[in-house]
């Protein structure tokens, strides 16, 4: 398409069927409910962000599972959505510049971006590991969906394209300042699509494939 020289991917729910973080929870032997209680009580006010990261650090490693290997194993397991490998390599033989930007893993951004061939990729949440292997430490920003466009105006400066020379593909909250800042959002209606970023977007498809008859 005219004008558009670099096409941005959300990750989870986007290109893949399964949504990272409750994925790795559940087969680090851990209930969503006792997880998503401590990001409850940071939300409320009622703990720090360094005890919620040190809680869930504390849960994750509970089981003893929580190493590089297993992790990046697990991980490896999320399937990508039947249209997303042959999607990108449309996109690609139309010479788009690639980018992932997820508010998930370091680790699974690296993955996913390795099975698509994709070069560029971002994600909210770094993992530490120390020379054993074992977790030792995660870093992650609050606000996801600041973080998506900060990390957004990198690419592009990196690249050097203008944010109205690209179209964002995503399903998630996160993703509306990404839509709003280069106004050619794809909003794709997953499982999980969040209904508020059909607001703001330029395009609705109901699978990835249907990109081909918009780029």
């Amino acid at each position: 398409m005219d004008g558009i020289k670099a096409v941005i991917f959300d990750i989870d729910g986007t290109l893949t069927k399964e949504i990272s973080w409750p994925f790795l929870v559940e087969r680090l032997g851990i209930s969503i409910t006792q997880h998503d209680e401590v990001f409850q009580a940071f939300k409320k006010g009622e703990i720090s962000l360094q005890d919620a990261t040190n809680k869930v650090l504390s849960l994750w490693r509970s089981k003893g599972l929580a190493t590089k290997a297993y992790v990046a194993n697990v991980l490896s397991e999320i399937p990508l959505r039947d249209d997303a490998e042959k999607t990108v390599k449309y996109l690609k033989s139309k010479s788009y510049i690639l980018c992932l930007i997820t508010g998930s893993m370091d680790l699974y951004a690296e993955q996913v971006a390795e099975k698509l061939g994709i070069p560029h990729y971002y994600s909210n949440t770094k993992l530490f590991w120390d020379k054993a292997g074992a977790l030792i430490g995660m870093d992650y920003y609050t606000d996801d969906k600041g973080k998506k466009l900060e990390q957004f105006m990198e690419f592009a400066q990196k690249v050097g394209v203008q944010p109205e020379e690209c179209v964002v593909v995503g399903d998630s909250a996160n993703d509306i300042g990404l839509f709003e800042a280069t106004g050619k959002g794809i909003a794709v209606r997953t499982e999980f699509e969040a209904k508020e970023l059909e607001a703001v977007a330029w395009k609705k498809i109901e699978y990835l494939k249907e990109i081909k008859d918009i780029l």
